[in-house]
């Protein structure tokens, strides 16, 4: 009868000895988990700061403006590329550069003026006031009868200089004016830009190889 009332005793003591146990592990294995999850949340959240800096539209990268140079300087004639660049302008650039494509002035050499392409750029980005500087090299071919290549000048070298106001939209930076400009000797110090001074050309007086 005793050595039964023993036995009762320490299985009681037994179970309570694993109830501790037990309640002491489940609350590791929460602590554990929670401080994981917190972990990982955190982690997610570094991430996402990360990617938005990252994806900041309102960079402007030399890859950007160098294919949209690309897209503009290489065309096989007057208005062939504007499915090119359109998707680098904002919506009143492109219809300003349509507009001015159509002008008379330009439409005379329609035919004469031909097999645009780019060669190389020289590129300086401002990204504090959104401005590009753009020494632009390219080739095209003169004709002096349309399709008759017979008499043709081709691979005439050209350089173009433009400034590029890019402004945000649709989630980026797209060109919103383009200007031709001159560069002139700059002695002033402290220039955001390189050596140069900057006077703005009105893009519908350029030569007839620049268009």
């Amino acid at each position: 009868m005793t050595m039964k009332m023993i036995d009762e005793h320490q299985v009681k003591r037994l179970k309570k000895m694993g109830y501790v146990f037990a309640g002491i592990m489940l609350l590791l294995i929460g602590y554990g988990l929670g401080a994981r999850g917190k972990t990982n949340n955190t982690h997610k959240e570094s991430s996402k700061i990360t990617t938005k800096k990252t994806e900041n539209p309102k960079v402007i990268f030399q890859k950007q403006v160098k294919d949209f140079l690309i897209a503009y300087y290489t065309k096989k004639d007057l208005e062939e590329n504007r499915n090119r660049y359109k998707t680098y302008m904002t919506d009143p650039m492109y219809q300003q550069e349509k507009s001015l494509e159509e002008q008379p002035v330009n439409q005379t050499y329609k035919g004469f003026v031909v097999d645009y392409k780019f060669k190389s750029a020289d590129v300086y980005i401002d990204n504090v006031n959104h401005v590009v500087l753009a020494k632009v090299y390219y080739t095209n071919t003169l004709l002096s009868e349309k399709n008759n290549y017979d008499k043709a000048q081709k691979n005439v070298s050209n350089e173009a200089t433009v400034r590029l106001t890019y402004q945000e939209s649709k989630g980026k930076m797209l060109v919103d004016k383009m200007e031709s400009i001159l560069l002139m000797s700059n002695n002033q110090e402290g220039s955001d830009y390189p050596n140069f001074g900057i006077s703005a050309v009105p893009k519908e007086q350029q030569t007839k190889g620049e268009n």
